[in-house]
């Protein structure tokens, strides 16, 4: 009998050491310094085409299984194939660009300081050539010792082989008709990209997509006689929603209030429930929901369990939720709920492609003019964060 516990608790620690699972300081510093940290992906990426590149937008995240901090140097993606060049690196101020940490440790202002029993994310977004596209990424970590008789060399760790999913975005037309700029759109940095949402036991990027629409007026303007602080100014203030594909009405929202723009104050506590504002929110088919938000109150012109052609008119954008000026929030899902479910790429049929507005424009008023350089017909691809199209 003692010989089998004996063998039991041999096998038991043996399972714990592959895992990963000892402390740094119960390893034998002539070991192999196996680091106790775990990293998966837990939605995998879809590719998406922009400014003729195909971009894999997806989040690492990273947990550390042991007491001690860990404090990760650099972050590798490679192509899972016989390629050795890393498609992306990241060390310094672009690794904490991309970082974010759940529950931060109270004891380190250090993005890349992972507390003990902790998790930390790295947001990235990988651009490739359509010709070079990877159909799977493999990772590797870079982590400082920590431990006293580690030594100065870098502890790697590598592995979380992920397939990019070979689901083709959806064909979408357009939400919008004229010029309107993808405020917050396609990008790595935005609000939109972190916005990790707990929900149903889940944590779910829905917004990771998204993109806040404003309406330039042909004074390259987006409010009328440099008033902000009216919605009526606002070019795009009442402007149509329009179905970008047929589908069936499956959530709507109506009879929120709407805000003062260029104020921080809501016209009503920001909820999970709040958030959107009115909105309307569209089954388009192959398991993709589209979110129409921040609409005025009372303009909505469809009901749940309306069947609905594409161009129809849903509702008027307006400023109610959580939005500071009237626009129209919009994003496609993989569930048929605004923010419980996964967010998901799209592309546009088509779209004139006038130029990338300057941040400042959306809050100053700044002008807009066309780049003739910049200027050209895109089809088949997603705006990035702060292109100016021009819908039909």
């Amino acid at each position: 009998m003692k010989t089998i516990k004996l063998q039991i608790k041999l096998f038991f620690i043996v399972v714990i050491t592959l895992g990963c699972g000892l402390h740094m300081s119960q390893v034998n510093a002539q070991s192999s310094n196996p680091v106790p940290v775990v990293f998966d992906v837990p939605f995998a990426p879809i590719p998406v085409k922009a400014m003729d590149k195909v971009n894999l937008v997806y989040e690492l995240h990273i947990t550390n299984f042991s007491e001690a901090n860990l404090v990760l140097t650099g972050v590798e993606v490679l192509a899972d194939d016989a390629r050795t060049a890393s498609l992306a690196s990241y060390r310094d101020a672009e690794l904490n660009k991309r970082l974010g940490l759940i529950n931060p440790n109270p004891d380190s202002k250090e993005k890349n300081v992972i507390g003990g029993g902790k998790r930390a994310m790295v947001f990235l977004m990988i651009s490739t050539d359509a010709s070079n596209a990877p159909t799977a990424l493999r990772h590797r970590l870079f982590f400082k010792p920590t431990a006293a008789d580690s030594g100065d060399k870098e502890l790697t760790v590598e592995g979380t082989r992920v397939g990019v999913q070979n689901d083709k975005p959806l064909v979408i037309g357009s939400p919008l008709r004229g010029r309107w700029a993808a405020g917050n759109g396609l990008s790595n940095d935005t609000g939109h990209r972190h916005a990790i949402i707990p929900i149903g036991g889940q944590a779910r990027i829905a917004q990771r997509f998204a993109a806040d629409w404003v309406k330039f007026g042909d004074d390259g303007h987006i409010a009328r006689g440099g008033d902000l602080s009216q919605n009526a100014n606002y070019y795009g203030y009442g402007a149509e929603a329009l179905a970008d594909a047929d589908g069936v009405v499956v959530g709507v929202k109506d009879g929120i209030p709407e805000n003062v723009p260029r104020t921080k104050e809501r016209a009503v506590p920001i909820t999970v429930d709040t958030i959107a504002g009115n909105f309307v929110l569209l089954d388009i088919g192959r398991g993709r929901f589209a979110l129409y938000a921040h609409l005025q109150p009372q303009s909505l012109k469809v009901k749940v369990g309306d069947k609905i052609k594409r161009g129809q008119v849903l509702g008027l954008v307006g400023n109610s939720g959580n939005s500071g000026m009237p626009h129209l929030h919009f994003h496609i899902t993989n569930a048929a709920s605004p923010f419980a479910a996964e967010g998901v790429p799209y592309v546009f049929n088509s779209f004139l492609l006038q130029g990338v507005a300057n941040t400042t424009a959306e809050r100053v008023n700044g002008e807009f003019r066309p780049d003739p350089k910049a200027e050209s017909k895109r089809q088949m691809e997603m705006p990035i964060q702060n292109a100016v199209v021009v819908f039909p």
